[in-house]
This record gives C-alpha cells, sequence and structure tokens, in this order.
C-alpha cells in the first residue's frame, strides 16, 4: 500500500520547541486548510487523546495543557493530519477520490472479520484507542484513498525480459554460488584429543566410526561427519584446509577462532564457483524490480504533492504550525513523512 505517514503514537512521540502561529484565512474551526481540504480542529483534538492513552499504558504523565511539551504535540499532530490531506487533496488530480458509503463499507468491512459483526466491539476498540468513530471514519477514508492512489500509480509499472535481463547483469554478483568441497568432519576441543584422533585415522582407523564416537559437532555428526564447506563464508585457515587437502587424504588438526579443533578428509574435488542462471531466479527478480519502480513511483508523486503544495496550499491556524524539524513541508523533509498505514 502507498506508504503515507509515521503511525499516530509514532508521530506523537518525540518533543520539540513550539513553532509560531500560521498564516491568516483559516475558519476559526479549523487547525489548518489544505489545498480545497480542512484539517478540523476535532481531529487535532482526538490525536491528542489518542496519545494521552498511550502515554498512561506506559505510565507516564501526560504535558498540562499549554505547556510547551502540549502545544508540541499539538502542532505535530497537526502536521500528521495535513500530510493526509495533501494525498487526500492531489489524488484528486490522479481521479481518486473516497464517498461516504466506501468508507462505510470498508468499516462494516472490518467489523465482520475483525469483530464478528458487532458494531459495539468496534466501537469499544476504537474507544480503548482513545478514538472515536468520526476519527476512525476519516483515518479509513484515507486508507482507502492510498489503496487507490497506489493503483494507479503503479497501472504503467510493465517488466520487459530486457528489463530483467538488464537488473541480473548489475546485480550478478549477488546471485553468484561460491567455491565448495564436501567433507567429513570430526570437531573436538581437545588437542591431544585430536592428535589422537588423527593418528588413529592416519593407521587406518574408520573416519565414520571416529565422528559418531568423538566428534561434537551435532549436524555433521548426524550426516555420518559429512559438510559442504564454501569458500569465504567461515574460518580461513581452516577453508585453506578444506581446499588443499587431497582426496584420499586426512588433514592435521585446525585450530579455529571458535576453539574448535577440526579434522577433515575431502569427499570429493572442490566445485568451481558459478552463477545462478536467470531462467531459476526470474520470478523473484521480477518481483523485486517490480517493487523498485513501485518506490520510485511513488516516491516522484511524493515529490510532486509537496512541490505543488508546501508553501503555496497549506495554511496553519495560530498554535497549530510544526515546527520546522517536523513540518512536512520543512527543509530536512524530501517528501511529507510517510510510511504504510
Amino acid at each position: 500500500m502507498l506508504p503515507l505517514r509515521a503511525t499516530v503514537l509514532a508521530v506523537l512521540a518525540a518533543f520539540v520547541l513550539a513553532g509560531c502561529g500560521g498564516p491568516k484565512g483559516v475558519p476559526s474551526s479549523d487547525a489548518a486548510v489544505v489545498g480545497g481540504q480542512v484539517v478540523p480542529k476535532w481531529r487535532v483534538d482526538n490525536l491528542l487523546a489518542q496519545a494521552k492513552v498511550n502515554y498512561a499504558s506506559q505510565s507516564k504523565g501526560f504535558p498540562a495543557v499549554g505547556s510547551l511539551a502540549y502545544e508540541t504535540l499539538k502542532q505535530r499532530a497537526t502536521g500528521y493530519l495535513v500530510v493526509g490531506a495533501m494525498y487526500l487533496d492531489a489524488g484528486k488530480s490522479l481521479g481518486i477520490t473516497v464517498s461516504n458509503s466506501d468508507v462505510n463499507a470498508a468499516l462494516a468491512q472490518i467489523r465482520q472479520q475483525t469483530y464478528g459483526g458487532s458494531a459495539t466491539k468496534q466501537e469499544a476498540a476504537w474507544k480503548a484507542q482513545g478514538t472515536s468513530a468520526p476519527e476512525a471514519f476519516e483515518e479509513e477514508r484515507l486508507h482507502l484513498a492510498e489503496q487507490r492512489i497506489e493503483r494507479k500509480l503503479l497501472t504503467n509499472i510493465k517488466i520487459t525480459p530486457s528489463d530483467l535481463q538488464s537488473f541480473y547483469n548489475q546485480n550478478k554478483a549477488h546471485f553468484s554460488v561460491p567455491e565448495s568441497r564436501s567433507v567429513r568432519m570430526i570437531l573436538v576441543h581437545s588437542m591431544p584429543l585430536a592428535q589422537s584422533i588423527e593418528a588413529k585415522l592416519k593407521a587406518g582407523a574408520n573416519f565414520e566410526q571416529l565422528v559418531a564416537k568423538y566428534s561434537e559437532d551435532a549436524s555433521s555428526k548426524a550426516k555420518k561427519g559429512a559438510l559442504v564447506v564454501a569458500r569465504g563464508q567461515g574460518d580461513a585457515a581452516f577453508e585453506n584446509v578444506v581446499f588443499s587437502t587431497k582426496l584420499g587424504q586426512i588433514s592435521k588438526p585446525v585450530l579455529s577462532p571458535d576453539h574448535g579443533i577440526r579434522i577433515i578428509t575431502p569427499l570429493g574435488p572442490a566445485q568451481p564457483p558459478r552463477y545462478t542462471p536467470l531462467s531459476e531466479i526470474k520470478d523473484i527478480l521480477r518481483m523485486q524490480l517490480a517493487d523498485q519502480q513501485r518506490q520510485t513511483a511513488v516516491s516522484k508523486w511524493q515529490t510532486q504533492v509537496k512541490t505543488e503544495y508546501c508553501g503555496k496550499k497549506v495554511k496553519y491556524a495560530k498554535g497549530y504550525t510544526p515546527s520546522p524539524d517536523n513540518d512536512p513541508c520543512g527543509a530536512n523533509s524530501t517528501t511529507p513523512p510517510v510510511t504504510s498505514g
């Protein structure tokens, strides 16, 4: 789904210094005006109520009304809602609208799936979160708009065979299988014991029987000591012994940084490194490439929204302007703050 804003509780969690009053022209009932959308003060109050519930759940005292901390929360809540208003308003240019009946249908579906069709349980859940039915209604309206905007943005995304080949070539190093070798191993943690085992093996003792008797590596022991060692994925000294020991030979005990002492015998020749062919991973790569293109399309649209609205179509009521560090139109924000809804 289109990643829009941070969760309410996360947005209201941190404190920064309060901002100054916003421009004139905002109705007294509203905290902000965003293009053709308004952010009513009652929605800001509702987010503050949610924050209060969160504070209580953490046994924290909620800031006193009028304090700098409280004003900061109020302004951050406003900024959070302004981002949503930007997307709702900008979505209209894509032909995206969400009717009241759309929202009611979505809430009814949630009620059926989550609360067994009980409106009482659904409303109780909202109350427990510190929210109200009207706020839940508006949040669901935005949620539906986000989904529709993303679907619209992704309409033209096509992954061609040429796209896949190019993506594969650019990331080929990630699809390589390193040099490897199958060996049989005995692991112990005593050098005298390891040397004794080595002597027995070189005198003709059965490797598998000594694995069963002495090895302390449960994983390989269950397979009679057999394991595959890949180049570059473990202790270099041990790997050097694995790849240099000749077929039919018994290695000397190798002490590793984990204090394990290993004795090996090769089960076959080393297998050279190879690349996983595109044909084996094309479906996975198609998904990765589609996700990259999705992120690019979403990011491009978000940037366009900021360019269109910030400094031009966003007005705040006095006392509601977000601080520069948290303003969706601030210098430190390349796009309005966003996250999955």
